[in-house]
């Protein structure tokens, strides 16, 4: 049985979206903060009105999850089944406490191609196109953030990536030009390719432990980021993964080895300028390397 908390409607403040995160304006009329049990997974929609839905703004999540129930999540967050505008304006969502399960409806269709959940991943096209989304936190059990599961949700400023998850799809993060809290879990393996393509608002990347494969174009496009940390295990880089990162000046690879690099790797970047920062004894090594080469100032530490 479905445990629905009473809303608390506030008289509080709404969202600027072309603002600072902080920055309100008062309500033409109240709306609400949610806190839900999905006891039962498939029961969503049972336990919040239509009605209310396209109120709420603020909803914490917990119990289990099917593609039933994030049909209606995307619904509540401005995209329907198929992409499609609705009138949601859900901005934070918590989903810590919750776990996605099999089961259920399709959440998207994509031609004649049914999306549906499976246990413990963020599937492809979760939240794709849900563009009133702000801040989401994800479960904390979940091992996979699908290809374009938050693709062109162009709001969405923070999100809260478990330290299980090891694998980041293909586009997942594609056009979040307003990203910017960015904190990626250690026990990460792999950035799929245009995986944060054009999130031009990343300032500082600090790649985990344990990360191994950036992909093809994965930061493209992001043209803000002034630093980039790379951990030791980093073994291969897609082709274009930092093309224009033109505010790239800092990169910071802690690989003594340097990682394969494709074609156009560090293309667009100033490299007569950016500093690259390499483990001692592994400076001959990087001027050596395709890709690195490029560098002019390579120095130890």
């Amino acid at each position: 049985m479905n445990k629905l908390f009473v809303p608390i409607l506030l008289l509080s403040l709404v969202f600027a979206g072309c603002g600072d995160d902080d920055e309100y304006v008062a309500p033409a009329q109240p709306v609400s903060t949610l806190s839900i049990d999905v006891s039962t997974p498939g029961t969503l929609a049972s336990a919040i009105s239509a009605g209310v839905r396209d109120d709420v703004v603020e909803l914490t999540l917990s119990g289990r999850i099917n593609g039933s129930d994030v049909a209606v999540l995307r619904e509540m967050a401005g995209s329907d089944l198929t992409g499609g505008r609705t009138e949601g304006s859900l901005r934070r969502l918590d989903m810590s406490a919750v776990q996605v399960v099999e089961g259920g409806d399709a959440y998207f269709r994509d031609g004649d191609t049914d999306f549906v959940t499976s246990n413990n991943v963020i599937g492809d096209h979760f939240f794709d196109g849900c563009k009133s989304l702000v801040a989401v936190t994800l479960p904390t059990n979940v091992v996979r953030v699908g290809d374009n599961a938050f693709s062109d949700c162009y709001l969405l400023r923070t999100v809260g990536i478990s330290t299980g998850v090891v694998e980041i799809g293909d586009e997942a993060f594609r056009f979040c030009h307003d990203l910017e809290g960015l904190e990626l879990p250690l026990g990460l393996q792999v950035i799929g390719d245009r995986a944060f393509v054009e999130c031009n608002s990343i300032k500082s990347l600090d790649l985990p432990v344990g990360l191994a494969t950036i992909g093809a174009e994965a930061f493209e496009g992001c043209t803000s980021i002034a630093d980039v940390y790379m951990p030791q295990g980093v073994q291969s880089i897609g082709y274009n993964a930092f093309k224009d990162c033109v505010a790239l000046s800092e990169l910071h690879c802690r690989a003594i080895t340097p990682p394969a690099c494709q074609t156009g790797t560090f293309e667009g970047v100033n490299r007569d300028v950016c500093r690259l920062f390499v483990p001692t004894g592994s400076a001959d090594t990087y001027a050596a390397a395709r890709e690195w080469q490029g560098f002019k100032n390579i120095i130890e530490e």
